[in-house]
């Protein structure tokens, strides 16, 4: 058996931010992630980078910095310089956006981009994000949870059963046959929330369930797009390489081809996000066999699409296609308070900021179905949407925590997740300490124990 004072599920971008948090206060920290390395879709699927966000301090700061100091060509500051919704841009056609490094950004510029929507058009040029390479996130963060000399990395495993009584999780059994006991338990994938009979939602709610007005009349099983992500490298000549054998030229699974985000690496590279690849729905309805393989279909049908009808694609090579999918959306739990569409359409100001652990600032973007855009205010997520209905020791932070589908698709950035995952290490080191549970927490020394360290709340 092995034991712990804090166990966290799933390390991806609001697992790494949970176990910096516990580990940097002292706490005994294991933190279990199903593939080989950290990082989860940053690492995996090409979702490196980042959008502008309110409220991306405290680690998501520390971890840009560290990767600069590792190293500084790995990392860079983005600023969109073609849109396709920036009207004086009309008159020459893109698919979707541009985004260049910038080399006088700085990571203050990356965590303003709220604004008014008559002001989109300014607010996209303004927008400033982060682009670094995958490996280099993956190696500072693992560096980091080293130096704190109180997180025990176990790789390669996941969760395979749990022992689960009146709300406590007491045990689980892990997919090598260890027994992993702890204290608090912090899930970032869902997985472990399902196995204790949480609650768990799935699709879009019904508008009366929240009091959303952009959510339908009655649950429809709706997800958020997937994007297959792609990278593509200048090369010395101009050509248009051969689609695949058995692969048609046209987009086959919609009226159209999607538009796409392409964004440069520090070495010249791009990161190319079609948005979306895949509806979500359709996606969790393939065998996971076959949903890759139609992935990696539609991305050389949409590389070719580029190439023959923007030539200046045509100075480039599809140099690698990410081993995962980026999901935007799947279950989600069932927390003591669910963000909801009211709470981002309201912003901050109709809150009570002494539950805020995190804010975001980030539009409702259904990928797929439309309808995005839609405020931009910032906005606050409460403590208590980390706490899993009628469980006492298990935290639920990541995208899978209690947001409603509208309210979901505006919080689900990465950097918001770390920021979640912060929240959550640091109320597991206050639930210990204090000897509360995590329902009984008060959500206003979680924020202060933040703020002392670093996050503008």
């Amino acid at each position: 058996m092995v034991s712990c004072q804090l166990a966290v599920i799933g390390a991806g971008s609001a697992g790494c931010g949970a176990a910096l948090a516990a580990s940097r206060l002292g706490i005994d920290t294991i933190l279990v992630e199903n593939y080989q390395r950290i990082g989860g879709t940053s690492t995996f699927a090409g979702v490196n980078c980042y959008e502008p966000v309110a409220g991306a301090t405290g680690i998501s700061r520390r971890i840009f910095q560290e990767m600069q100091r590792n190293d500084s060509a790995g990392v860079g500051i983005y600023r969109i310089t073609r849109h396709c919704m920036i009207p004086d841009e009309a008159a020459h056609p893109f698919p979707g956006s541009e985004q260049r490094i910038d080399p006088a950004g700085r990571y203050e510029d990356t965590l303003r981009s709220h604004m008014e929507e008559q002001e989109f058009s300014r607010a996209l040029r303004l927008r400033r994000g982060i682009i670094f390479e995958p490996e280099l996130f993956c190696r500072t963060v693992e560096g980091l949870l080293a130096q704190s000399g109180c997180c025990r990395l176990r790789t390669g495993v996941a969760p395979a059963a749990v022992e689960c009584r009146d709300g406590v999780l007491r045990r689980m059994v892990l997919t090598d046959g260890t027994l992993l006991e702890a204290a608090r338990w912090i899930d970032c994938t869902g997985a472990v929330a399902a196995q204790c009979g949480c609650r768990m939602l799935f699709g879009q709610e019904a508008s009366g369930r929240y009091g959303e007005s952009g959510a339908p009349k009655f649950p429809e099983p709706v997800l958020n797009g997937v994007s297959q992500i792609f990278r593509i490298r200048p090369a010395a000549d101009d050509a248009v390489e051969p689609l695949p054998a058995g692969i048609p030229a046209g987009c086959w699974w919609a009226a159209q081809f999607p538009m796409a985000c392409i964004t440069e690496y520090p070495n010249g590279d791009f990161n190319c996000n079609m948005l979306p690849t895949m509806s979500g729905l359709e996606f969790y309805a393939f065998e996971a066999g076959a949903v890759s393989a139609e992935l990696k279909r539609r991305v050389y049908a949409f590389w070719h699409y580029l190439q023959t009808t923007f030539p200046e694609f045509r100075r480039f090579r599809l140099h690698h296609i990410f081993p995962r999918p980026g999901c935007r959306d799947g279950y989600r739990v069932l927390c003591r308070r669910m963000l909801t569409e009211r709470d981002i359409l309201g912003g901050l100001a109709r809150q009570k900021r002494d539950e805020i652990i995190a804010l975001c600032d980030h539009p409702l973007d259904f990928h797929g179905r439309g309808g995005g855009g839609r405020s931009g205010l910032l906005y606050g997520i409460p403590y208590h949407s980390l706490v899993p209905a009628g469980m006492k020791n298990l935290l639920a932070a990541g995208r899978m925590a209690g947001f409603s589908a509208l309210a979901a698709s505006s919080c689900r950035l990465s950097r918001t997740m770390l920021q979640l995952g912060e929240a959550a290490g640091t109320a597991a080191y206050l639930s210990l300490e204090r000897r509360e549970d995590f329902p009984e927490l008060p959500p206003g020394v979680v924020r202060e124990l933040l703020q002392d360290g670093g996050v503008e709340l």
